[in-house]
């Protein structure tokens, strides 16, 4: 699990080098998505909060995740510069 968050951080330190490089800045999740996240996962969980039930928010929740990103990635992957894909192909 550390050898994970080291990768990820190392990722995140590079993204954030590239993107301060070209002048942009990082995006955080806005407060609206914050708000509907957390209303979402206790509607989801008052009904059933057995750890198979949780379980299976993560699951669907990640794959979502995985799918947004893809998405993302191929829409700019033309655009991007060589510095760029290499590290988008390391997430």
């Amino acid at each position: 699990m550390e050898v994970k968050k080291y990768e990820y951080d190392k990722i995140h330190t590079t993204a954030k080098s590239l993107l301060n490089k070209n002048n942009y800045d990082e995006k955080g999740i806005s407060a609206l998505d914050k708000i509907k996240t957390y209303l979402m996962i206790n509607i989801q969980t008052l009904t059933d909060k057995t750890p198979s039930h949780i379980a299976e928010m993560l699951m669907i929740g990640s794959n979502m995740g995985v799918i947004d990103v893809m998405r993302v990635f191929r829409a700019y992957l033309k655009g991007a510069g060589l510095k760029i894909q290499p590290l988008s192909y390391s997430v």
